[in-house]
């Protein structure tokens, strides 16, 4: 049994209870409609710290997905965050890598174009 709300309007919840329980379902196994649950690739977002942490981020991108690489937690320390900039750039020879924003960059597999051109839409 477990009670639920404020100091002076406590709700039992349980079997005995009346009251229905919740019941959680697993957002990764769920269909959401589409017909396919398996897919091949995917969109990956890796909070990076340390260099070491993009050497592991590029298994993904090995596998074919495509990553982006959010370094907002290595922004206040200023040498951490030049050594990920170092690390980030120096995969411009084996991979495709472009900078959005100042603290993510996205990395994408051999096989997908990643095109800089920006798109601009007059308004």
């Amino acid at each position: 049994m477990v009670k639920i709300g404020k100091k002076d309007q406590k709700k039992e919840i349980g079997p005995d209870s009346g009251v229905e329980t919740l019941e959680f379902i697993n957002l990764a196994e769920y269909d959401f409609g589409l017909g396919k649950t398996s897919y091949t690739r995917s969109l990956k977002v890796v909070e990076v710290d340390k260099p070491e942490h993009v050497k592991k981020a590029l298994s993904y991108v090995y596998d074919g997905n495509v990553v982006i690489l959010d370094t907002s937690n290595a922004s206040s320390d200023s040498i951490a965050s030049s050594r990920l900039s170092e690390e980030i750039s120096n995969l411009h020879e084996k991979l495709q890598v472009a900078k959005l924003g100042q603290k993510y960059y996205v990395i994408v597999p051999e096989d997908v174009f990643l095109d800089k051109k920006k798109v601009r839409y007059d308004l």
